[in-house]
C-alpha cells in the first residue's frame, strides 16, 4: 500500500468503547430500535453527554449477537482527511465483508489525486454485490468538518442498495440529505427528547446501577434537574456524598456543581469560537430567549442566526414553540453559564438584567418583566410592574409564583402598595397560610388609610378595595373551613366592583354563592354560581371561571343528580383543555370534584386516576388548603377499594397537611372517615373517638328555624348512624335516621337523602320493621337510579343484601339494586371500574381508548401524558388496568389484541 496507507486503523477506532460497570441496559429505546422498520440513515442527534454512544453500542451489539452485519468506526478530527477517512470507513466495513473496498484501497494507494467520485462509485458497486445486511455506525460525526468527506458520505447513502444503512451519531445534524431521507420515510430520527431519562429510568440507574440510597422525591428532583441528562446523573453519583447529607446535596445540585462545571468547560464552552461563548454567557441570564431580546443584550445584529448555530450544534438549546421563535437552555447548562457570567463579566451582569427587564415590560410580558427588575435590584419598578403582572397570576391561580416575587420584595415596599397587600393576601391563603393572609388585609386597610383615599372612591375601604378584601375574608373562610365569614357580604357586594373588573365580580358571586350554600339554600347558591360563570365568561381568568363551574357541579352532586354533575364536570374540562387551562390550579379542583361524583357512582379506578391528577398538580402548586381534601378524598377510595393501606398513608399526610397549615376542614373529614374505617374493621371504641373530634370542630351548633341540620353536620350524622348500627342500637339509628332525612330533605340535598334513607332502612330492619325497610330502600333506589348514584348503598355493609335481593324482582329499581348487588357481593364493578377487590370488566373508559390509540403510534408514556395532559404515573395506571382487561403482558400485544376486539381500527 502506498505513502500513509502503511499501517492499518486503530483497532480502537473499529469497535465500539467500554460501557463501563454502571453501564445499564435501556428495553425502551433497545425496543424502537429494533422495531424501527425500513431506513437508508439513523440519525442520532443530541447535545454532550446525552448517551448517544452507548445506545449506538447496545444496538451494535445486539445485531452482532443477533448474526447480522455491523461495522463500527469512531470518528475524530484527524478523519477530515478524506483519504484516511475512507481507509478507515473500508477498514471497519472489512470486519464484517473481509473483501470490501479492495479496489478502492488500490486507487488509493496508486493514485494519491483519485477523484473521490470513482472512490465513492467503486464502494456503491461494492456494496450492491454485498447480498447480506450491513449497518455502518459512525460514531462522533460531528468531529467531521470537511465538505468534500461530508459530500462523499452524501453519495454513498443516496446510491447504496437497500441492503446497507448507515447509523450516525452526532452532537450537531450533519449537512447531510437528511430532508431527502426524512420525506420518503427512509430517515430514523434519535434526539434528545427519546434519549433523556424517565423517572423509572433514573430511578433504575441511580438506585439499581449506582446502588445510591434516595427516596422517591429525591429521584424525582435529580430527573427534573438533569432534565433527564444521563452524563448530569452520572456526575451527580460520583458527587453523591451518602444518604445522611442526600437531602441537601439533592436540593443544591446544580449547573455550578465541580463536577458539572469541569464536565461542560472542558466539553462545551471552551471548544466553542470567542463570539459564541459572548453570546452564551451574555444571553444566560433569560429564563426564555428570542432573536431581538438575545440582539439588546449581544450589541450584535445575529441573534437569529446564533440561535439556530446552537440549536443545530446539538448545544443544550430548546425550542419552546413550533415556529422556532422562542428558546431556552438546559437547565444544569444555564447554571452553569450563569456562574462563568459571574466570573468573567462581573461587572455586566445588573446592566444585563436592567435591559431584559425593559424589554420584557416593553413587549408586553409584565411577569417576566418583574423577575429581571428584582434580580437587578430595580426593586420600586419592580413592586410598579407586580401590581399589574399580579393581577395576571391571581386570575390564573398561580399563587406560589405570585407569592415568590412578593417575598422577594423588601416589606416595606409592599406595606405601601394596598394592591401588592391584597394580592399576598390572595396568594397566602390559596397557599395555607391563613394567619398571615389575615395580617395581610389588616396591612390593605392600614395601607389605604394612609392613602387617605388618595385615587377616588374606588381605593376608599367603602369602595372596591374594601369590598375585595371582604371577598378575600369569605374566601379564607371557606378554604380554612368550608365556611365563609359573612360578616361583611352585602347582597350587592357584586355591584361595588367595575365592570371592567369581571374577575373580582365573579368572586363575589362565588362568596354569595357559599353563603347561600352554608344556609342551607342550594338554589340560590346555584343561582350565584352561575352568575360567577357568566361574569367570568366576559375575563380571562381559568381560577375564577373554573371555580365557579366546581361549584355549579358540586351543588348537583349534593342535590343528588349526580348524572348532571359528571357531565359538568366533563364538559368543564374539556372546556378547560379547549382554553389550555389544563395545567391550572382551577383545573385540579374540577378533577377533584369529577372524582367525587365518580366515587358515588362506584367507578373507582376513575376516582382515584382524577384524584392523583389533582393531587400531583396540588402539590407542585403549593395549594395545601385544597390538597389536604383531595389526599382525605383518595383515602375515601382507596377505602372502598379495600386498600387500607394507601387510605392510612393518604390520611397521615392529609393530617401533616391540616396541622402545619391548619386546615380545619380536611381535619374534620380525615377524622369522619377514620371514623367509617374504624366501623368498616368493627372497632366502635376507635370510631366514637374520632366521631367525637370531628363533632367537636362543630363547635356546637343547633339546627336552623327550617329544622335543617348544617351541611357538615349531616356528614357527622351518617357517621353517627353507621356507628350506632354496628353498636345494634337500632332504636337510636331509627330515630335519628329520621331527623336527618328530613333534614336532608328540607334542604335540597338529594345525595343525603338517599344515604339517611338507605341507613334508616339497615335501622328499621334490624328492629324486625321488614316492610318498611322494604319501602324505604326502593325509595332510595328510584332517587338513586336517576343518577346512577351506588356508593350510599354499597357504604352501608354487606347487611342490606338479603333486602336488595328481595326487593331486586320490581321492574322499577330491578337494574339498580341488581348493580348494587354486584358490587356488595364483590363480583365486578356495577359501572366499569375496579370493584373492591380491584377487579375489572370488559368495559373500556374513553381514556383508555385514546391511550390505546396513542401507543399504537408509539408514542411513550411522557409523550402520551403530554398530549392528553395526564401524568406518567397515571399513564401508567391506566396501562396497567389495560394490560389486565385484555389480558396481555405487552404493549405490542395490548395494540394487536385491542385491534382483534375492534377497540382500534
Amino acid at each position: 500500500m502506498g505513502k500513509g496507507f502503511d499501517r492499518p486503523a486503530l483497532s480502537t477506532k473499529l469497535r465500539p468503547p467500554s460501557t463501563g460497570v454502571r453501564h445499564m441496559a435501556r428495553p425502551r429505546l433497545a425496543e424502537s430500535l429494533t422495531k424501527s422498520g425500513n431506513f437508508r440513515l439513523a440519525l442520532i442527534s443530541a447535545p454532550a453527554g446525552s448517551g448517544k454512544t452507548t445506545l449506538l453500542s447496545d444496538w451494535y451489539q445486539a445485531l452482532l449477537d443477533g448474526a447480522g452485519g455491523a461495522a463500527w468506526l469512531s470518528l475524530d478530527a484527524l478523519d477530515n482527511a478524506p483519504r484516511r477517512f475512507f481507509a478507515n470507513l473500508i477498514a471497519s466495513i472489512q470486519k464484517v465483508q473481509p473483501h470490501f473496498g479492495k479496489v478502492a484501497l488500490e486507487f488509493l494507494a496508486a493514485n494519491p489525486d483519485v477523484l473521490l467520485e470513482d472512490l465513492t462509485e467503486s464502494l456503491v458497486h461494492d456494496f450492491g454485490s454485498t447480498n447480506s445486511p450491513v449497518a455502518v455506525f459512525l460514531d462522533d460525526y460531528h468531529e467531521i468538518r470537511d465538505r468534500t468527506v461530508h459530500a462523499a458520505v452524501d453519495h454513498l447513502l443516496r446510491y447504496m442498495p437497500a441492503n446497507i444503512r448507515f447509523v450516525v451519531g452526532t452532537r450537531r445534524d450533519p449537512p447531510l440529505s437528511v430532508g431527502r431521507f426524512r420525506i420518503r420515510g427512509e430517515l430514523l430520527e434519535v434526539r434528545w427528547e427519546e434519549l433523556r431519562f424517565d423517572v423509572d429510568e433514573t430511578r433504575e440507574y441511580l438506585g439499581g446501577v449506582c446502588a445510591l440510597r434516595l427516596s422517591e422525591s429525591q429521584v424525582r428532583t435529580l430527573c427534573a434537574r438533569t432534565e433527564g441528562w444521563i452524563t448530569g446523573l452520572q456526575l451527580a453519583s460520583m458527587a453523591f456524598p451518602g444518604t445522611e447529607d442526600a437531602g441537601r446535596f439533592v436540593e443544591s445540585f446544580s449547573g455550578d456543581h465541580r463536577n458539572i462545571t469541569d464536565y461542560l468547560l472542558e466539553s462545551v464552552f471552551r471548544r466553542q469560537t470567542p463570539v459564541v461563548r459572548n453570546f452564551l454567557l451574555k444571553t444566560s441570564i433569560l429564563d426564555r430567549m428570542t432573536a431581538p431580546l438575545c440582539d439588546l443584550l449581544t450589541g450584535r445584529p445575529d441573534g437569529q442566526q446564533s440561535i439556530e448555530m446552537l440549536e443545530n450544534g446539538n448545544l443544550f438549546v430548546f425550542a419552546l414553540d413550533d415556529r422556532r421563535t422562542w428558546y431556552r437552555y438546559h437547565n444544569l447548562f444555564a447554571d452553569f453559564l450563569r456562574s462563568r457570567l459571574r466570573t468573567e463579566l462581573p461587572g455586566e451582569t445588573a446592566e444585563l438584567y436592567d435591559r431584559a427587564g425593559e424589554w420584557f415590560e416593553r413587549n408586553g410580558f409584565p411577569t417576566e418583566a418583574v423577575r429581571y427588575a428584582v434580580a437587578g435590584n430595580r426593586l420600586q419598578r419592580a413592586a410598579r410592574l407586580l401590581e399589574t403582572a399580579g393581577r395576571e397570576l391571581f386570575r390564573q391561580g398561580d399563587f406560589k409564583e405570585l407569592r415568590r416575587w412578593l417575598d422577594a420584595l423588601p416589606e416595606s415596599v409592599v406595606s405601601r402598595s394596598p394592591v401588592l397587600c391584597v394580592l399576598h393576601g390572595w396568594a397566602l391563603g390559596y397557599l395555607g397560610e391563613f394567619g398571615e393572609a389575615r395580617r395581610r388585609i389588616a396591612c390593605a386597610e392600614g395601607a389605604v388609610g394612609r392613602q387617605g383615599g388618595a385615587g377616588g372612591g374606588s381605593s376608599t375601604p367603602e369602595g372596591a378595595v374594601g369590598a375585595e378584601l371582604q371577598v378575600l375574608r369569605a374566601v379564607l373562610g371557606i378554604i380554612q373551613s368550608d365556611e365563609p365569614d359573612v360578616s361583611g357580604l352585602s347582597p350587592g357586594i357584586v355591584s361595588l366592583f367595575s365592570r371592567d373588573e369581571p374577575v373580582l365580580r365573579g368572586y363575589a358571586s362565588i362568596t354569595l354563592g357559599f353563603a347561600s350554600r352554608s344556609r342551607g339554600d342550594l338554589p340560590g347558591a346555584l343561582r350565584h354560581f352561575q352568575e360567577a360563570l357568566g361574569e367570568s365568561e366576559t375575563g380571562d381568568s381559568s381560577l375564577v371561571n373554573l371555580n365557579a363551574r366546581l361549584n355549579i357541579g358540586i351543588v348537583n352532586y349534593l342535590m343528588g343528580r349526580a348524572r348532571d354533575a359528571e357531565e359538568r364536570f366533563r364538559d368543564s374540562l374539556e372546556y378547560a383543555r379547549k382554553r389550555l387551562w389544563l395545567r391550572s390550579i382551577g383545573a385540579a379542583f374540577l378533577r377533584y370534584g369529577l372524582a367525587l361524583v365518580l366515587h358515588e357512582k362506584y367507578r373507582l379506578g376513575e376516582a382515584s386516576a382524577e384524584l392523583s391528577e389533582a393531587i400531583a398538580f396540588l402539590e407542585a402548586s403549593d395549594a395545601f388548603g385544597f390538597l389536604g381534601m383531595a389526599l382525605v378524598e383518595r383515602a375515601r377510595v382507596q377505602s372502598t377499594l379495600g386498600k387500607g393501606d394507601l387510605a392510612a398513608a393518604d390520611l397521615a399526610q392529609a393530617r401533616q397537611v391540616a396541622r402545619r397549615h391548619d386546615v380545619l376542614r380536611v381535619s374534620f373529614r380525615a377524622d369522619l372517615l377514620e371514623s367509617r374505617m374504624a366501623v368498616d374493621a368493627n372497632d366502635p371504641g376507635k370510631a366514637v373517638g374520632h366521631l367525637a373530634s370531628a363533632e367537636k370542630a362543630l363547635g356546637g351548633r343547633r339546627r336552623s328555624r327550617n329544622s335543617s341540620f348544617g351541611e357538615k353536620e349531616e356528614l357527622c350524622l351518617a357517621e353517627r348512624l353507621r356507628l350506632l348500627l354496628l353498636l345494634g342500637k337500632f332504636g337510636e339509628a331509627a330515630k335519628l335516621g329520621e331527623k336527618s332525612f328530613r333534614s336532608a330533605e328540607a334542604a335540597g340535598r338529594g345525595r343525603n337523602v338517599i344515604e339517611f334513607l338507605v341507613l334508616r332502612s339497615a335501622a328499621w330492619n334490624g328492629l324486625g320493621m321488614e316492610d318498611k325497610a322494604l319501602a324505604g330502600l326502593e325509595r332510595a333506589l328510584l332517587l338513586a337510579g336517576t343518577g346512577g348514584i351506588v356508593l350510599p348503598f354499597t357504604g352501608a355493609g354487606r347487611g342490606l343484601i338479603p333486602l336488595l335481593r328481595r326487593i331486586a324482582a320490581r321492574p322499577k329499581v330491578h337494574a339498580a339494586a341488581s348493580g348494587i348487588l354486584s358490587a356488595l357481593e364483590g363480583r365486578r364493578d356495577p359501572v366499569g371500574g375496579p370493584t373492591a377487590g380491584d377487579r375489572t370488566d370488559e368495559t373500556f373508559h374513553h381514556r383508555e381508548i385514546q391511550i390505546l390509540e396513542l401507543i399504537s403510534r408509539g408514542l411513550r408514556n411522557r409523550e402520551i401524558g403530554r398530549r392528553l395532559f395526564l401524568s406518567e404515573e397515571t399513564v401508567k395506571w391506566y396501562l396497567k388496568r389495560l394490560f389486565c382487561k385484555l389480558s396481555v403482558i405487552t404493549r405490542t400485544e395490548a395494540v394487536a389484541t385491542a385491534r382483534r376486539r375492534g377497540l382500534l381500527a
